[in-house]
């Protein structure tokens, strides 16, 4: 929900649209936001072949997509937060717009040509007492309308890695850049230094997908008790990254775009409704 709220302020309100992170910060929702959707409506969908191959490839394209974004969203920091430049270019946008969408898509097609293409046939298919026909792919898990094998580890997680990697890099020197880096503030603003900090961490490790740290386990071990713990965990911070993109809106100049209709529109409401009261009934 938080995925589609922020997109959906940031589309209506024109000073957010026009900011220089408001594109990416749209476009890394609406990905993330559509890949959680088909995840929830139709990751079990294993008894109906075609659809549990294409809600997975649809999954794949738009998480890898996700990404990408998140890659744009560490790069845009680091050019405005370390390298101090004030402005990204449109040249910047529409570039990164392209790699973000036609990379994976390519990526999605090329796994799904070698899988499904070439090493599928080599592979039955069954039928469930039902006559119902079950997923027994090299692309999706037979459980599950997922990547496995090495359709998820070369068609996906080398790639988030590599881009996890990164984004982990830039964290650091963004984090170092709007906290540690800065000059020392007095004394007496020190609480208030802290706090902003400590959101400021947790926003941008949100942005960049930081939190994704701990899905790292789920793949590397077969311990059950693990497995269900990293599982929870992941699944809990992950929940809230919308929710912590749309607390970005915390800024004060942020905040009042979207607050300030919202009082005068209160504030038009309440007089009417004084002046009704005023007008004599005849």
């Amino acid at each position: 929900m938080g995925f589609f709220l922020t997109a959906f302020l940031y589309l209506i309100l024109k000073e957010l649209r026009t900011s220089k992170p408001g594109p990416i910060h749209i476009q890394l929702c609406l990905c993330l936001g559509i890949a959680y959707l088909i995840f929830l409506s139709g990751s079990d969908m294993v008894h109906n072949s075609l659809l549990c191959i294409g809600m997975a490839a649809s999954m794949h394209y738009f998480l890898l997509a996700a990404w990408v974004w998140m890659f744009v969203e560490g790069l845009a920091m680091f050019k405005t937060l370390v390298k101090k430049s004030r402005f990204l270019g449109n040249d910047f946008l529409l570039k990164w717009s392209i790699v973000a969408y036609v990379l994976p898509a390519c990526t999605v097609a090329v796994t799904m040509g070698i899988t499904i293409g070439v090493l599928d046939k080599e592979r039955e298919w069954y039928l469930d007492p039902d006559n119902t026909a079950i997923v027994e792919s090299n692309y999706v898990h037979d459980n599950f309308c997922w990547l496995h094998g090495s359709a998820l580890i070369l068609g996906f997680l080398a790639k988030l890695g590599f881009i996890f990697a990164v984004n982990v890099i830039i964290y650091g020197a963004v984090i170092r850049s709007i906290t540690w880096g800065r000059k020392k503030i007095q004394s007496s603003h020190a609480p208030s230094s802290t706090k902003d900090h400590v959101i400021k961490v947790t926003s941008v490790a949100a942005l960049l997908g930081v939190t994704w740290i701990f899905s790292i386990p789920l793949f590397q071990t077969r311990d059950e008790t693990t497995i269900i713990v990293f599982s929870y965990i992941f699944s809990f911070f992950n929940s809230f990254q919308g929710v912590a993109i749309f607390f970005l809106f915390r800024n004060p100049k942020t905040r009042a775009l979207w607050l300030n209709p919202i009082k005068s529109k209160m504030k038009y409401l309440e007089l009417t409704k004084r002046r009704s009261y005023m007008i004599p009934s005849v």
